[in-house]
């Protein structure tokens, strides 16, 4: 895991706060502010797994 010096030298903090801000209630704010890093490959690519997952479900409620 990172270290919280890591994250602050990298703005992490500000980086999550950006995101907050384009939420549309108190709860996704929270989960955005609550958001960690990746520790694994296995965790990256399981993530982008499901993303792709879901653009392939919205590309299709599209057509």
């Amino acid at each position: 895991m990172f270290d919280s010096k890591s994250l602050t030298t990298l703005e992490y903090p500000k980086i999550l706060s950006a995101l907050a801000n384009y939420a549309q209630s108190a709860g996704g704010k929270e989960k955005a502010l609550s958001l960690t890093p990746f520790e694994s490959l296995r965790e990256i690519e399981h993530a982008l797994c499901e993303t792709d997952e879901a653009d392939r479900e919205i590309g299709r409620a599209h057509v």
